[in-house]
């Protein structure tokens, strides 16, 4: 991956493909006041494809836009340059602040939102169906029982976490949000599959859980605490491998038995594979 922000735009390539540039014109209010932007609020798109998402932001009738939309392969389109104020957050509030538009840079990701059971597979509010691989259960921070929710894909989360790592070096980011946070009584993008406390860490603490560990770093931790509202497990270390048993719920301590990658064998009274960023490690007594 080498991004770069020339005169706010991105550039750059990411898995070896060019971010694109396709402005939504006449959708935005203006540049931001000194010193901003210092926020990036993360959104999904709750439809089917980036052609989707593209049309609906230059549809002339719809009043939204974002800065930025990932699509499940990592391809990035960029519609509004970094220096104006588009239309991602709505009404919106967060802490003394409200109209986060005015603060905020916005990034949607390709992703069809919360999910519908019927049948073997899982229906979108738009119709289309989506297999257990590519779902998981768990507990919105907003809602109080678990449901069903569109997977990101590997290549999604990453080219988000470097996109916010160069806004960072490029603005004074301070704040990275959900729009399910600014917005809690009529939003829930992006939901409990994105890993968003991950993200935060990695871009405004610098750390990297799931970074191999190195000579100079402390070897894992023997046992960890699950996260996630309801954490899935896989039979392999992938997110495509069939399910291997009921989720484990949060708070549930595991022991770490191997790693692969961003996957951990864990061991309760069952073992299989979940992904890293629900874990949080501890560091072992003695």
């Amino acid at each position: 991956m080498a991004l770069r922000i020339d005169t706010h735009l991105l550039t750059g390539d990411l898995f070896g493909r060019e971010v694109v540039f396709d402005p939504c014109d006449n959708k935005d209010s203006g540049p931001y006041a000194a010193g901003l932007p210092d926020t990036v609020v993360i959104h999904f798109t709750a439809g089917p494809t980036l052609a989707s998402a593209v049309n609906t932001f230059k549809n002339p009738d719809v009043e939204a836009s974002a800065h930025l939309i990932i699509d499940r392969d990592g391809t990035v389109v960029q519609m509004v340059d970094f220096g104006r104020i588009a239309w991602h957050a709505g009404t919106s509030r967060w802490q003394e602040r409200s109209g986060l538009n005015r603060y905020a840079i916005g990034i949607e990701l390709v992703n069809a939102g919360e999910l519908t059971p019927s049948g073997d597979s899982y229906l979108a509010w738009f119709g289309r169906r989506y297999e257990e691989a590519d779902v998981i259960r768990a507990i919105h921070r907003n809602q109080t029982e678990p449901s069903y929710w569109h997977t990101y894909t590997a290549e999604q989360i990453e080219a988000c976490f470097e996109i916010c790592r160069v806004l960072k070096g490029h603005y004074p980011i301070q704040t990275i949000l959900g729009h399910e946070e600014i917005a809690p009584e009529r939003k829930i993008d992006p939901g409990p599959a994105f890993p968003l406390e991950r993200l935060r860490d990695r871009v405004l603490t610098g750390r990297h859980a799931d970074a191999e560990p190195t000579d100079e770093q402390e070897a894992p931790a023997a046992n960890a605490t699950v996260t996630a509202s309801l954490l899935n497990v896989r039979s392999q270390p992938s997110g495509s491998a069939s399910l291997a048993g009921d989720p484990i719920e949060k708070g549930t301590r595991v022991e770490l038995v191997e790693r692969s990658g961003v996957w951990q064998k864990v061991r309760i009274c069952r073992e299989g594979w979940v992904h890293s960023d629900y874990l949080q490690t501890e560091t072992p007594v003695g």
